[in-house]
């Protein structure tokens, strides 16, 4: 399940403050912006954990990727056309495991 997709950020990029609209295109008040693609919900817009009460901890992964391309691919993409786009550009990555239980 696809929570979040979020690319086109600069590498100057820092942070990225809670509470954020659902819009395709953010920009922010440093005059950094960024796109927000499609989630599993088909729509734009990060979409909190919610697995089903009493399923146990589940796991969510945050994966950042550093890119040998500049940040202007096209709105509207999903995470699968999105890792396609950026399969050849990665130079580095990390991921970040959140685990939440619904109990």
């Amino acid at each position: 399940w696809v929570h979040w997709v979020v690319y086109n950020i600069p590498a100057q990029c820092r942070k990225i403050p809670e509470g954020i609209n659902t819009n395709e295109k953010i920009s922010l008040r440093d005059g950094i912006s960024f796109t927000q693609g499609i989630t599993s919900w088909n729509k734009t817009g990060y979409g909190g954990p919610c697995p089903p009460k009493g399923t146990g901890v589940h796991h969510y992964h945050f994966r950042l990727y550093a890119l040998s391309l500049e940040p202007t691919l096209p709105g509207g993409l999903t995470k699968k056309a999105l890792m396609n786009a950026i399969k050849d550009y990665i130079i580095a990555e990390t991921q970040l495991i959140g685990v939440y239980e619904k109990k």
